[in-house]
């Protein structure tokens, strides 16, 4: 009950939302193509429905399939329950009104293809990376640190099973005595289970 009354709740502020959204993206000037970002499910449908929405390229970004982190990922509804044959809906129907989709891995492609029934043509593989005019390798000592000065790893995230914080966890201790020091940022589903893994290590 308090799910739908949440869910009902917010509809005006979507309407509303959706509105002002279709009233800016009519005053646009021509283009070749619309992106959408990751959980722009619902965003991609909307588009659809505008006037002309049917006739411009959308490429959808999905970075992972909703139906994976809301039932495997985070454990959030129950596999062949309600929300989660919903979450596969909007998954299977914003990629079937997309032009193309991206993905990151040949793994990801294959995945959403079987997963989804897709044309896999339909799927282009767009591998992540950084610019290497700004990230690079250091030279000898990087400028303000002192030679054998501990290295530092930073991890900022929101403690979901998907960013692998158990796997940060089994590395810090197998580098213990190394002049490694590990900072972990943020707070979420597996925060105490991380802690409590933390201190059975002794880290």
């Amino acid at each position: 009950g308090g799910s739908i009354g949440a869910a009902a709740g917010m509809m005006p502020r979507l309407l509303r939302a959706y509105t002002g959204l279709g009233r800016a993206y009519a005053a646009l000037p021509p283009h070749d193509a619309v992106l959408v970002g990751a959980l722009g499910h619902l965003d991609l449908l909307w588009l659809r429905c505008l006037p002309g929405g049917d006739r411009v390229p959308v490429v959808f970004d999905p970075f992972v399939s909703l139906h994976d982190t809301v039932v495997r990922d985070r454990r959030l509804a129950r596999p062949g329950g309600l929300k989660a044959g919903a979450c596969f809906a909007l998954d299977r129907q914003a990629c079937l009104l997309a032009d193309r989709i991206l993905v990151d891995t040949d793994a990801a492609r294959a995945r959403f293809a079987a997963e989804l029934d897709l044309p896999p043509d339909r799927l282009a593989r767009v591998y992540q990376g950084q610019d290497d005019r700004v990230f690079r390798p250091a030279e000898g000592v990087p400028a303000g640190s002192a030679a054998g000065a501990a290295v530092e790893v930073l991890f900022a995230g929101t403690y979901v099973p998907l960013q692998g914080i158990a796997t940060i966890l089994e590395a810090a201790a197998r580098l213990k005595g190394c002049p490694v020091r590990f900072t972990l940022v943020g707070d979420g589903q597996e925060r105490r289970a991380v802690v409590a893994r933390a201190r059975q290590l002794g880290l």
